[in-house]
């Protein structure tokens, strides 16, 4: 299971930056407008697993910077990294 290591900051708009907790590459950058993105992917990463985690994310979200480490399957990190699938929608 693959762990990544999620860095959000806010300046006009919400910067997400993956980065993968065992090669230190960075895998990925995404622009939100809604801090609710932000929320959605750490819920999906499994980053909000308790109440002080909870509490963690929700001050870096008031305070504009923060972080979280994501626990993302196999499917989710190869979205997560754009790996094609064959799809061709």
């Amino acid at each position: 299971m693959p762990y990544v290591y999620m860095r959000f900051t806010f300046d006009k708009r919400w910067t997400v930056d993956f980065t993968n907790q065992f090669t230190q590459q960075r895998v990925r950058t995404l622009h939100f407008t809604d801090p609710e993105k932000v929320r959605d992917i750490a819920q999906r990463g499994k980053a909000l697993t308790d109440l002080s985690s909870t509490n963690n994310f929700e001050h870096g979200i008031r305070n504009g910077v923060g972080a979280v480490i994501l626990e993302l399957s196999e499917f989710q990190y190869d979205k997560l990294i754009g790996k094609d699938y064959g799809r061709t929608s």
